[in-house]
């Protein structure tokens, strides 16, 4: 007789550790780890499926999973998160769905990048948040990580609202993926019906376009009555003239137009003034009335517009909600239809876009069951908003660039090289984000530095016979584009004192667009005639014309005349004015030598020490020699000359001959004179 095996000691189930929920992650870099909280992923052994499942039954029982044997207890109850067996008495008959997460394993060294991912808009809006792309292992490719830090290169960020289009989304992982950088394309898409058939003698109203759960309703023109119900019924003289709604409802993956369960149709009405009930006659239509393909006729009693409430609109994070005239309803379920309600943000935030009334708040209306003017936007911190609209102001323009300051952020428009912002504009150039709005700012665009163009002047000038002092004729320029402004014109030298050639440096600068353009040029000053001079004693004057010109006028010398100087027989020019002995008519009017005195006597030198023979008796000639007593000579200016003569010591017993000569370098004369040293003992 065998035990029953609720009756046996039962052993723990097997039950995969749980314990260990934290890792480290060590870069190898000192200061640099990450660490990740876990719980083990329900794709990880010993599961194979993306659940997770357990099981207490005896060893011995080759019951397959799935069957009932006992009890059930979930798999994340706290004795299992802690690592602690599992009773003997509890045993599990069903699978139970594990609320454990994905987790990075060891061989998880690389991802596959997301090619494309789809965004469909909410109901009733044409605006969709960007999700977070979903990730896929390379050793795992069913599994999607979608829950892990992300850094966005390009594209709109993670949870942000975006239109209708597709954007490229680049990013990069970020620990503890491994790092990569991924570029993938979102696609944003709203579902709409299509578009309702035309009728005749009325149009419909939607409370949001096509859009996926618009309400569309017929409204007839004046004169015409509501038709919608078959003639065994009548018709009510005070039927409502607006139809029951066509619902743009969602139908699997396609959005399309749920019918009101009559045809309606426009008529035309006339009312007698009797007892009797009034007669409506049909206006003979021109065309067909438009059948809608999924409406059907059926009879029923007249439908009266009943009045659909909204659920209270929901408040922005950071922000707030009321309802009524004055904003005075305390938050409920539902509110009733045409009140208005509104949504605006707290004290120190502002809405991510202008809202539609006053910018400040949005103004909502609830028709038919759906907000009317409802705007999806988020409640920024003042400084972030100021942040984001510098960071859209610098990539709206494409030389804007934002840095960060004390006090905030100042944008300034950069031009590169070679352009430059008007000076008239510079102002517009500048602008603090949180003293201006950025928003509404224009910015000044970069213009071409085109250097001002010369128009006339700047050449070389050669002014005769010109009277001092003599203005400088300064060249002339203009702007070298239709941005520029006014060409200020700036010379070293705007008038000359004297005569001569003199050379003219100017700086043309444009003063909008700080651009230069310089030129030289030189002006040449002269005078109409030198005066006649009156050579000196004894000097000879050759004077010639310039060429051009025949003879020499004795009252005056045209420029550029000029003269040679020598002397009579008997006299020289002076070594000390050789370079005198031309001279020339200069253009200022006056001669390039002005003392005509230049001829001297020619003179040797005068003596005044004669060359006397000189004897000397001594016993023993001093170590260097016996000093001689030279002769002396005087020059033509009466100064001392320096003898050169063959010895001036003696330096042996015996006779010597000397000989001195005395050079005049004034004149280029010359005296020379013999004497004789005897040197004897006694």
């Amino acid at each position: 007789m065998h035990d029953h095996p609720r009756n046996r000691h039962e052993s723990p189930a097997p039950v995969y550790d749980m314990s260990h929920s934290h890792v480290n992650y060590e870069y190898g870099v000192p200061g640099l780890s990450a660490s990740l909280s876990y719980r083990v992923s329900p794709t990880s052994p010993p599961y194979s499926s993306r659940h997770a499942y357990a099981y207490a039954h005896h060893p011995t029982h080759q019951r397959p999973p799935g069957k009932p044997v006992g009890s059930r207890v979930p798999l994340s109850g706290p004795s299992l998160s802690r690592g602690r067996p599992v009773a003997s008495s509890l045993q599990y008959q069903n699978p139970i769905k594990s609320d454990t997460v994905r987790v990075i394993r060891v061989n998880d060294t690389c991802i596959r990048c997301p090619r494309r991912q789809l965004a469909r808009a909410p109901r009733n809006q044409s605006l969709a948040r960007v999700p977070r792309p979903k990730l896929r292992f390379c050793s795992r490719p069913d599994d999607s990580v979608t829950n892990f830090p992300l850094m966005v290169l390009r594209g709109p960020r993670m949870g942000s609202f975006v239109k209708e289009g597709d954007y490229t989304i680049v990013f990069k992982t970020l620990v503890p993926l491994p790092a990569k950088t991924c570029k993938y394309t979102l696609q944003v898409y709203s579902l709409r019906c299509p578009p309702l058939p035309p009728t005749q003698n009325g149009s419909f109203e939607c409370t949001n376009g096509h859009l996926w759960g618009s309400r569309c309703y017929l409204r007839c023109e004046p004169g015409f009555l509501l038709k919608g119900l078959t003639t065994g019924y009548k018709y009510l003289l005070n039927q409502p003239n607006v139809t029951a709604a066509f619902k743009c409802v969602k139908r699997k993956r396609q959005a399309v137009w749920k019918m009101p369960k009559f045809q309606p149709i426009c008529t035309a009405f006339f009312a007698e003034a009797t007892t009797q009930s009034p007669v409506i006659i049909s206006a003979p239509p021109k065309k067909p009335p438009a059948v809608f393909p999924s409406a059907s006729a059926v009879v029923g009693l007249p439908h009266s517009k009943r009045k659909v409430s909204c659920r209270w609109p929901k408040e922005p994070l950071n922000g707030w909600a009321s309802c009524g005239q004055r904003g005075r309803w305390k938050k409920r379920l539902f509110v009733r239809e045409h009140l208005p309600c509104f949504r605006g943000c707290n004290a120190g935030f502002e809405p991510s876009i202008p809202l539609n009334t006053n910018r400040k708040k949005n103004r909502i209306s609830c028709v038919a069951g759906s907000w009317v003017g409802f705007q999806v936007f988020e409640c920024e911190n003042r400084q972030e908003s100021i942040l984001r609209k510098c960071r859209e102001a610098a990539e709206g323009h494409q030389h804007v660039i934002c840095k960060k300051v004390d006090n905030g952020i100042r944008c300034k428009v950069e031009c590169p090289s070679g352009f430059v912002v008007p000076k008239r504009h510079r102002a517009e150039a500048e602008l603090d984000c949180a003293a201006g709005d950025v928003t509404t700012h224009t910015w000044p665009t970069c213009q071409s530095a085109v250097a001002p163009l010369l128009v006339n002047g700047c050449q070389n000038q050669i002014v005769e016979n010109a009277t001092l002092p003599l203005a400088v004729e300064m060249p002339q320029y203009r702007p070298g584009r239709a941005e520029g402004g006014p060409v200020e014109i700036k010379c070293n030298l705007t008038t000359i004192q004297r005569y001569g050639e003199f050379s003219i440096f100017c700086t043309a600068t444009d003063l909008q667009l700080d651009s230069e353009s310089k030129c030289t040029f030189t002006v040449l000053s002269t005078a109409s005639s030198c005066r006649p001079f009156k050579p000196g004693p004894h000097v000879v004057a050759r004077c010639g014309m310039p060429s051009g010109l025949l003879a020499i006028s004795l009252e005056s010398f045209p420029v550029g005349a000029n003269c040679e100087f020598t002397c009579d027989t008997g006299y020289t020019l002076p070594t000390s004015r050789l370079a005198e002995t031309y001279t020339t008519c200069q253009m200022d009017g006056a001669w390039t030598v002005t003392d005509f005195d230049l001829c001297k006597p020619l003179a040797n030198p005068v003596t005044k020490r004669k060359c006397e023979n000189q004897t000397f008796v001594v016993e023993r000639i001093p170590t260097g020699g016996i000093p001689l007593e030279l002769p002396a000579y005087a020059d033509s200016m009466g100064e001392e000359l320096e003898p050169m003569c063959t010895h001036t010591y003696a330096l042996d017993y015996g006779e010597t001959i000397v000989s001195c000569d005395f050079d005049d370098y004034e004149i280029r004369t010359r005296s020379s004179c013999i004497f004789y040293v005897t040197v004897r003992k006694p």
